[in-house]
């Protein structure tokens, strides 16, 4: 798992709370904090994220053949790009 360093002011009470269940369970606050969250959290709270580039169809092109198109894209012509992006977007995130 990916992980992010970050700082958050929670009271102390709360504090108090987590530091408890580390002595008691061995596990550390942050292992503490992510269990808690994940618990509370319904399907429809996560965010789903992933790699949209590893579900795209691959290309397969020479070395200097691929720098050359790095980031970019054949579409027909007439194909609405913007709406074309936002549907794979909001199909890969599963909204």
């Amino acid at each position: 798992m990916e992980t992010k360093k970050v700082t958050y002011n929670l009271p102390i009470e709360t504090i108090n709370q987590i530091d408890n269940l580390k002595k008691r369970t061995g596990k550390n606050k942050s292992k503490i904090i992510v269990d808690l969250v994940e618990k509370t959290m319904t399907n429809e709270d996560k965010v789903v994220n992933s790699n949209i580039a590893n579900k795209l169809p691959q290309v397969n092109l020479g070395k200097s053949e691929l720098s050359d198109l790095t980031g970019f894209i054949k579409l027909k012509k007439g194909t609405d790009s913007v709406k074309l992006k936002n549907k794979i977007y909001l199909d890969k995130a599963e909204f």
